[in-house]
């Protein structure tokens, strides 16, 4: 009955001993998945491919030729997933030893909710140390209205029922908000969310991310996206204006800045 799958997708930029720490972490599962899906999206590095050789036979792993991007990748690991719960996590993220077994478990006890997440604590060098934690709502009235200003879910502590996931059109390409669009298609057609009040995953980070969220393409991105909840009824004009100014404008700061901006008003 608590059988389920771990679905993770592996990039060519991914950093090797990241990724088989993340792997370590979902192996010392209190619940032990009974399936790990991995999708290598794209043609990787020999360091990458040494740790996926080295966990082949505790994996099924899923090669594609060409790199398409996480939406994509995630739509076809789906398909590869076995059992009904399947549990996402990154491949560079840690998660604590018991976070699988409190998702199952709450879901067993909520037939009615599709989705379950948690907290993250992003760290830069060592979890547990400096961590700043991304808190999220955590019952269904709070995730509706918080998710039309920001993503109501942490995409790396999900666990969700696979059938509820396909019934709305699975993951979809939309660069960069990949499961921000997935929640908001289940809230628009009456499904469940929920989080966990406690930090699952131990997130990594630097730099880098805040690189990614940051320029002209994520603003367009962060617009294009907007604008879809707009023309969809999803927000209204007056949210999609608030939004533009609070959270598209803020891709156009230099890295410094919006990192500080992030730690201030977005972590805790």
């Amino acid at each position: 009955m608590n059988d389920y799958s771990v679905l993770m997708s592996l990039y060519k930029n991914e950093n090797a001993d990241n990724f088989e720490d993340s792997l370590k972490s979902i192996f010392r599962q209190t619940l032990q998945p009974a399936q790990v899906v991995l999708v290598v999206d794209g043609p990787i590095g020999e360091k990458l491919k040494g740790v996926a050789s080295k966990y082949s036979q505790l994996l099924d792993i899923v090669w594609l030729k060409s790199n398409h991007g996480l939406g994509y990748a995630l739509a076809v690991g789906l398909k590869h997933c076995k059992y009904n719960f399947v549990a996402r996590m990154d491949t560079d993220d840690l998660a604590i030893s018991k976070r699988m077994e409190k998702q199952v478990k709450f879901l067993d006890k909520h037939p009615d909710v599709s989705v379950v997440g948690g907290y993250i604590a992003e760290f830069e060098h060592f979890p547990q140390q400096n961590s700043l934690i991304r808190k999220v709502p955590n019952d269904i009235m709070k995730i509706k209205t918080y998710s039309k200003r920001r993503n109501p879910l942490n995409h790396v502590t999900v666990l969700f029922r696979k059938k509820d996931i396909l019934a709305v059109g699975s993951y979809q390409p939309f660069e960069g908000f990949e499961d921000y669009y997935l929640w908001v298609r289940l809230l628009a057609k009456g499904y469940k969310l929920a989080n966990l009040p406690e930090v699952l995953v131990y997130v990594r980070i630097g730099n880098e991310m805040i690189y990614r969220r940051q320029g002209t393409a994520y603003f367009f991105r962060d617009f294009k996206f907007q604008h879809h909840l707009l023309v969809t009824g999803y927000i209204t004009l007056p949210v999609f204006f608030l939004n533009f100014f609070t959270r598209c404008m803020v891709r156009l700061l230099p890295v410094k800045i919006l990192g500080r901006v992030y730690k201030k008003f977005a972590r805790k």
